[in-house]
């Protein structure tokens, strides 16, 4: 079975079908697939939303993953993972699953929790390394910056805000990655952030 390949797929044609209800039937003439293998993979619709749920998860996870900011800087982590972010955000941005939070509620309500989870020790690790190295400012309180991101992470999942011309990767990062660096970097790492950030106008989300 490939259910990576295939899941991937079911999303773009749910998505693109902007359909309002998991139809198996539907789904597998979509993506051109037997219903019967299709339901081989996923029995039934909840089956297929839940996997959906974790590949996001798991999509989110590849690129947080703490191994590849072992040698970076605080400053230079988040660099590259809002690089990385924009070069996945077809993918990992929450539009692509506001089906499953209409259909199954209480599962995307589970699942959002342990994206923020994720996300929140991301920048956990983060305020510490860069407090230990020097990048971020002595005196922060961690628990307090933490809560105030998490909650503008949380906003962005909101119908209100995905539904706005807003949502896109730059308003995202102007609102949330470049705000937390100036709050928490000293002077001189701000100021290292913005010559770096040449680099992620070049990529066209910084603008």
């Amino acid at each position: 079975m490939n259910e990576p390949n295939t899941l991937i797929r079911v999303r773009d044609f749910i998505f693109s079908s902007q359909l309002n209800k998991l139809d198996l039937n539907k789904i597998a003439h979509g993506i051109n697939k037997p219903l019967n293998e299709l339901l081989l993979e996923f029995p039934h619709p909840e089956a297929l939303a839940k996997r959906l749920l974790q590949l996001d998860f798991e999509e989110l996870n590849a690129i947080l993953d703490k191994n590849v900011f072992e040698k970076e800087g605080a400053v230079d982590s988040i660099i590259l993972a809002s690089i990385s972010i924009f070069h996945a955000f077809e993918t990992v941005s929450p539009f692509k699953n506001r089906f499953v939070k209409k259909l199954y509620p209480e599962l995307y309500k589970t699942h959002l929790k342990l994206k923020l989870s994720l996300i929140e020790d991301h920048l956990s690790n983060n305020l510490t390394k860069g407090i230990k190295n020097g990048e971020y400012h002595q005196e922060l309180a961690i628990n307090e910056v933490l809560k105030k991101y998490i909650d503008r992470i949380k906003a962005i999942h909101s119908e209100k805000i995905m539904k706005t011309e807003h949502f896109t990767f730059s308003a995202i990062f102007h609102n949330i990655f470049e705000d937390y660096i100036k709050e928490v970097a000293t002077s001189e790492n701000w100021h290292y952030f913005r010559n770096r950030k040449q680099l992620i106008d070049a990529l066209n989300f910084g603008k």
